[in-house]
Order: structure tokens, then C-alpha cells, then sequence
């Protein structure tokens, strides 16, 4: 006869304090796109951060709202891009992510 292990998993919901950064990140466009195209990264923090910080397939210190376009992304891959902005109440992250994928070949037919 089988034996069985139960597992359980808890997880606590907690809402954000009122203070706290809200982070909205967004691609345009979001994919999927060809190699060497580009996509156009937005974001606006609520909340009066004092650092806003990108990582994945960007980098650096980032104001509290702005764009940024990400030219010639051309390995073939999901790229990342994450802001994480906090202030003296906490820290909140998001991120968007753009997919790039081989480029389909167009095909033309001529029937005489």
C-alpha cells in the first residue's frame, strides 16, 4: 500500500502602509518584438520616494516618474525591468517584462 505526506502552506496578505512607495512600471511595446527592436519603459511612484533603484536588464537611479527607451534588444530571451522605490515608511517594487523572439520570415506567393 502507498504512503502519502501532507504538506501545508501558509501565507499572510498584508495591505501596504498608506505611505509607502506604489510603483507602476509598463512596456510599450510589451511584446512579443524582433531582434534589434526596442521597447519604451514608463513608471510613476506615488508617495515621495527618495530612491528608486532599476535592476534586471536595466540599471541605475531613477527618478520618481519618467520614460526610457530600451533600443536594440537583441538577444532572444524575456528581458526584466524592475524599479524598487522606497522612502522612510518602506520599500514597493514592479516590474515589466518584454519578450523577444525570432523575427517571422515573410513569404510572398505569385501564382500565374
Amino acid at each position: 500500500s502507498g504512503t502519502s505526506d501532507a504538506k501545508s502552506a501558509y501565507v499572510t496578505v498584508q495591505e501596504l502602509p498608506p505611505d509607502v512607495p506604489r510603483v507602476t512600471i509598463d512596456a510599450n511595446p510589451s511584446g512579443p518584438i524582433a531582434p534589434g527592436g526596442s521597447t519604451t519603459i514608463t513608471w510613476s511612484v506615488s508617495n515621495n520616494p527618495t530612491t528608486c533603484t532599476a535592476s534586471g536588464d536595466w540599471s541605475g537611479t531613477k527618478a520618481a516618474s519618467g520614460s526610457q527607451t530600451i533600443p536594440n534588444m537583441s538577444t532572444l530571451k524575456t528581458y526584466q525591468f524592475t524599479l524598487t522605490c522606497s522612502n522612510s515608511a518602506g520599500g514597493t517594487m514592479d516590474s515589466a517584462s518584454v519578450q523577444v523572439i525570432p523575427a517571422v520570415p515573410s513569404v510572398s506567393l505569385t501564382v500565374s
